[in-house]
C-alpha cells in the first residue's frame, strides 16, 4: 500500500509543479455594491456616458473610439485630481466599457469611478 501512496504523492506534486499560475490582465477598479451606492461627494469629476445605443458622451458631447482620446485629454485640466465617473448602461457591450477605461488612464485618469444605482432609486 505504501509504494501505491508514493507514486500519487509524486503525480500530485508532478502536477502541482507543472501548472501555469498565471493571472488575466485586469483594470484595477473599486466597484461598490450596488445596495451601498451613495452619492459621491466630488462635484468636479469628468462625466463619460455610454448608453445602450453604444455612442460615447464625454461630458455630454458625443465622441467615438478614435476621437476620444483627443477629448478625454482636453478635458483633463479642467477636472480636480484626475477623477472620472462612468455611467454604463446594463445593455452596453462590455468591450466598449474596457476600451474607455482604457482610454481614461491614457488620458491621466487615474481615479475612475463606475457609477451605480441604488435598487431604491430605480423604483422611484
Amino acid at each position: 500500500m505504501t509504494p501505491l501512496i508514493d507514486v500519487v504523492f509524486n503525480l500530485m506534486i508532478y502536477f502541482l509543479l507543472t501548472m501555469n499560475f498565471s493571472t488575466a490582465p485586469t483594470l484595477k477598479l473599486d466597484l461598490p455594491e450596488a445596495t451601498s451606492a451613495k452619492e459621491a461627494g466630488v462635484k468636479n469629476v469628468l462625466r463619460v456616458e455610454l448608453p445602450k445605443d453604444g455612442r460615447i458622451l464625454v461630458n455630454g458631447k458625443e465622441h467615438t473610439l478614435s476621437t476620444l482620446q483627443k477629448a478625454l485629454a482636453d478635458e483633463a485640466p479642467k477636472v480636480e485630481k484626475g477623477q472620472a465617473a462612468l455611467f454604463v448602461d446594463q445593455g452596453v457591450y462590455f468591450g466598449l466599457a474596457i476600451k474607455v477605461m482604457d482610454a481614461l488612464r491614457l488620458s491621466g485618469f487615474s481615479d475612475i469611478a463606475v457609477v451605480a444605482q441604488h435598487p431604491q432609486a430605480s423604483r422611484k
